[in-house]
């Protein structure tokens, strides 16, 4: 195996105390805190050399650059939660002067400058805890030691990607408010995008921090390859989430193999809260409350206040299916008198409601006249809607924290 000279600029013999504690911090405190990933990390062969100081050189190449938190996530490495894995793969990419003997998938002499998407695709998904315990830098290594890495790898390090959302269309809304708002996906990513803005969080630009698809999973049955997204959101709709519709049954399958994962996150909306809670085994069926329409204000739970930074919150409701109880396992956020299942939330995995954030007045009223014409709701249910759809509603609310749940570690 061979290398380009000077990887690092050189280091000198100076260091070589500190490059062999570093050696020892690689795999002791990283190791721990990802149960061993480093005798896991495809590739990692590409940094064994006959030489133990080339050896400890390259891996303090990565340990820094984990271990310094470098901003930016690279590319499309493995979502943009992923930031160990986009990270090492920063530092692979520098390393990758050196040449590996038969990689995976590879011949020899392969290069992972020349070919780094392989790579990229490659790295395990590292979130939540882990990245906590590797944010600890080791101090006693010299300044211009990071330094000189950093700059070394500046050529390889991409912007921080969009974070990418597909909205997974459940039907469509009514031919108003379609004339007036558009469908499902447009109305969401009025409403993502809103949201961005009033967090003005670092890194999550409105204009280039989100990037939404849509996919008609009833008619199409299409869906997203779960590698080329970060999240899913399932809108709500008019069919019964119950039903065992070859599409419903479909999509139940779907949401099932994204909670069997724990990269790829979930949000959830009316139907698509119902669904989410039949993938996790949750009954779901009429409610005893009847239908909940129109702008209601909910109970939270102590977590529900955490969760969405408020006291008290009011969504656009309508619907009169609901699960009949939480799934085992989820945190409740939220209740009404009608619906004691209102909103569940699981750390770094889904975050749904059962309310509508993505109403206006304009679409709830909408929805209230025409259910009113066709008889699907009587003169005392259209009225009590009526007297409330103007009220004061926290649909941006919800919509921050969807961002922020999909932004934590």
């Amino acid at each position: 195996m061979a290398m380009k000279p000077n990887l690092l600029g050189g280091m000198g013999v100076a260091v070589t105390g500190v490059v062999q504690s570093i050696h020892r911090h690689w795999y002791r405190t990283p190791n721990s805190c990802m149960g061993g990933w480093t005798e896991k990390l495809p590739y990692l062969g590409c940094l064994v050399h006959d030489s133990g100081d080339v050896e400890e050189i390259a891996e303090h190449v990565i340990c820094r650059v984990i271990c310094g938190k470098a901003s930016a996530p690279c590319s499309d490495a493995t979502g943009r939660q992923a930031k160990c894995g986009s990270l090492i793969y920063v530092a692979l990419a520098r390393v990758g002067d050196m040449t590996c003997s038969v990689p995976p998938g590879g011949s020899e002499n392969h290069s992972l400058i020349a070919q780094p998407i392989p790579v990229r695709r490659q790295l395990p998904a590292f979130t939540g805890p882990a990245s906590r315990c590797l944010s600890q830098s080791i101090s006693h290594v010299p300044a211009y030691t990071f330094t000189d890495i950093h700059t070394s790898i500046l050529p390889y390090i991409m912007p921080a990607p969009p974070l990418r959302i597909a909205i997974l269309e459940c039907d469509t809304p009514l031919p108003a408010v379609v004339a007036r708002h558009g469908a499902y996906d447009r109305i969401f990513t009025s409403l993502l995008r809103a949201a961005a803005d009033g967090l003005a969080q670092p890194g999550l630009s409105a204009a280039s921090g989100l990037e939404f698809t849509a996919w008609d999973v009833v008619h199409e049955q299409s869906y997203p390859a779960p590698e080329d997204i970060d999240a899913v959101l399932i809108s709500g709709s008019k069919y019964n989430s119950f039903d065992d519709d070859p599409w419903i049954l479909r999509l139940v399958d779907f949401t099932k193999k994204l909670l069997a994962q724990r990269r790829v996150r979930i949000l959830g909306v009316c139907f698509g809260h119902q669904i989410l809670g039949r993938a996790l085994g949750a009954a779901v069926g009429r409610s005893d409350g009847g239908w909940e329409v129109s702008v209601t204000t909910m109970d939270l739970t102590k977590r529900g206040q955490e969760i969405f930074g408020t006291t008290s919150l009011a969504l656009h409701q309508m619907h009169r299916d609901a699960l009949g109880a939480y799934p085992e396992g989820v945190e409740a956020l939220a209740s009404t008198d009608k619906c004691p299942t209102h909103a569940m939330y699981a750390a770094g995995r889904f975050l749904s409601v059962q309310g509508h954030p993505e109403f206006t007045e304009d679409i709830t009223r909408e929805i209230l006249e025409v259910r009113h014409a066709q008889g699907i709701f009587d003169e005392e249910l259209y009225r009590d809607g009526a007297a409330r759809v103007d009220r004061e509603q926290d649909g941006v609310v919800v919509a921050q924290a969807f961002l922020k749940f999909l932004l934590e570690e």
